[in-house]
């Protein structure tokens, strides 16, 4: 059986891992970014991001995550990602 401090050290290096992806978005973000200013494109996709969320709540479902949970986190990723690629 997993002790506590056990299961708590997973955790850790899955938050470890969270963050490391999220930088790993974030400058890939930054390149779409230079992308939309060299093409003269709007920063915010509305397109995308709707089809964005279509998508993550399948894989919410999928994986037995809250999909208001998901939404709510989307939407601050989106929110950085919008001022990341201005």
């Amino acid at each position: 059986m997993d002790t506590i401090q056990t299961l708590r050290q997973q955790i850790d290096e899955l938050d470890k891992k969270l963050v490391e992806l999220l930088g790993q978005r974030f400058a890939l973000v930054a390149k779409i970014g230079v992308e939309k200013k060299k093409n003269n494109l709007p920063i915010v996709d509305e397109k995308r991001q709707e089809e964005k969320k279509i998508a993550l709540r399948e894989l919410a479902t999928k994986n037995n995550v809250d999909i208001t949970f998901v939404e709510k986190v989307w939407d601050v990723l989106f929110k950085e990602a919008h001022k990341i690629e201005q």
